[in-house]
């Protein structure tokens, strides 16, 4: 599961977020058919990555390199991070050996 492109780890945050693909684009302000595009692949511009990994409560390395599973530490621990992190064997945030303070925002 350590080889996911951008495209798969954005399809997984999304479920793992409880989100059709139409409740995510509205919430990212983007169209369905953008998310979709997205989603097999198409380039995705730097704050629509910020919007959605807010949305999906991971942080944009993760989204981009698929190396750091951290939750934004403003909104605690994130039950969407925690469900990745549980799929992909590991935990959440503050654990992979990295201080809390060190995460990502």
């Amino acid at each position: 599961m350590e080889d996911l492109s951008l495209a798969d780890r954005l399809v997984l945050a999304r479920r793992w977020a409880r989100l059709s693909q139409t409740e995510a684009a509205a919430r990212a302000g983007i169209s369905r058919k953008r998310l979709i595009g997205y989603e097999a692949g198409r380039p995705v511009p730097s704050d629509v990555l910020m919007r959605l990994g807010d949305l999906y409560e991971v942080s944009v390395e993760w989204l981009v390199k698929g190396t750091v599973l951290v939750p934004r530490i403003d909104s605690g621990d994130s039950p969407t991070a925690r469900k990745i992190s549980s799929a992909l064997g590991r935990t959440p945030a503050g654990t992979f050996g990295l201080p809390r303070a060190a995460a990502l925002p």
